[in-house]
């Protein structure tokens, strides 16, 4: 089962996405400004796998992850076919800030997410189920320039949220978690019945 996660940042990390969400644009423009050579050349349209072998190896330069360099060739190439439009519009500053990353490249240690070796700390962890796998997200400023952390995730297999509060319980429907409370509710109810009968006698 996919569940999509979102995490709020801390603000301390805002400069450092900032400067990786230009490089993300520098990335953009480059492929729309090869895109546009090419359809007013009327040559043949680039897909997203040529568009990452020419920003291939650029990931130095840019100070940018390889595989974030490669998810804005490929998103860039799905936009345009998506909209129909021989190019698209210039990523400026103007534009909402955003990082994509891979799957297994922006792990979660502790309470943190590490991308690049450095450490992402969210404002709170809530709805996060233990054994969870991340895959492909990004991060992504709103409106408001705060940055927010947002991919999928695949809910473990064992995980059995009905059964969360018994230690060893195989059923997945809560059957036998029912059964415990209303045999412990019945235990009570004929305890309170039974003192009441001895103090009238």
């Amino acid at each position: 089962m996919q569940l999509t996660y979102k995490f709020r940042l801390r603000d301390k990390h805002r400069s450092e996405l900032k400067c990786q969400s230009r490089a993300v644009n520098f990335v953009w423009n480059f492929c729309n400004e090869t895109q546009r050579t090419a359809a007013r050349s009327s040559r043949k349209w680039l897909s997203g796998y040529d568009l990452e072998k020419l920003a291939a190896g650029t990931s130095k330069d840019l100070d940018l992850h390889a595989h974030t360099i490669a998810k804005t060739a490929s998103q860039y190439a799905r936009s345009r076919e998506q909209h129909k439009r021989p190019w698209l519009r210039w990523r400026g500053q103007k534009s909402l800030g955003w990082v994509p990353f891979n799957t297994g490249h922006a792990t979660f240690e502790g309470k943190a997410f590490v991308f690049r070796a450095m450490r992402y700390e969210p404002m709170h962890l809530r709805g996060l189920l233990r054994g969870a796998r991340f895959g492909a997200g990004s991060f992504s400023a709103d409106s408001r320039g705060r940055w927010l952390r947002e991919n999928s995730a695949r809910k473990p297999a064992h995980h059995r949220r009905r059964c969360e509060p018994l230690e060893d319980c195989q059923d997945p429907d809560g059957q036998e978690f029912a059964r415990r409370r209303m045999g412990r509710f019945q235990n009570d109810a004929l305890v309170q019945v039974h003192e009441e009968w001895r103090d009238v006698f």
